[in-house]
């Protein structure tokens, strides 16, 4: 588990490392080439309404909230791996698809709600 939170970190690092420079090719050679317009556009952000900053924070608290009902819904089922030894891998893939069916249903409700909230 270590092992793939490591590689995830370092992929991540060089992603954004790698962003970080081609943001920076691209804007130095709009300078270069006298294209400040398009050069300010891509430094000058527009900064998000209020509005668009309460969506992520919605769609990440139902997520984490489904997450959270699906690993105690998940829990519940350890006494049967216990108790069905034979099946103990069959049950060991069904914990992680509880989980994920439960973080696919926060998914779901944050896409519902946030369209009723465009309305």
């Amino acid at each position: 588990m270590e092992a793939i939170l490591v590689t995830g970190i370092v992929f991540y690092g060089f992603y954004l490392i790698f962003k970080a420079w081609s943001d920076h090719s691209i804007k130095r050679m709009l300078i270069k080439n006298n294209m400040i317009d398009q050069s300010e556009k891509l430094i000058v952000k527009e900064t998000p309404s209020a509005e668009q900053n309460s969506l992520p924070t919605l769609k990440w608290g139902l997520v984490l909230l489904a997450l959270g009902i699906g690993s105690v819904v998940s829990a519940s089922f350890y006494p049967l791996i216990m108790t069905y030894e034979e099946h103990y891998y069959l049950l060991t893939w069904l914990l992680p698809g509880i989980v994920l069916i439960f973080a696919s249903l926060g998914f779901l409700a944050y896409f519902f709600i946030s369209q009723r909230m465009k309305k």
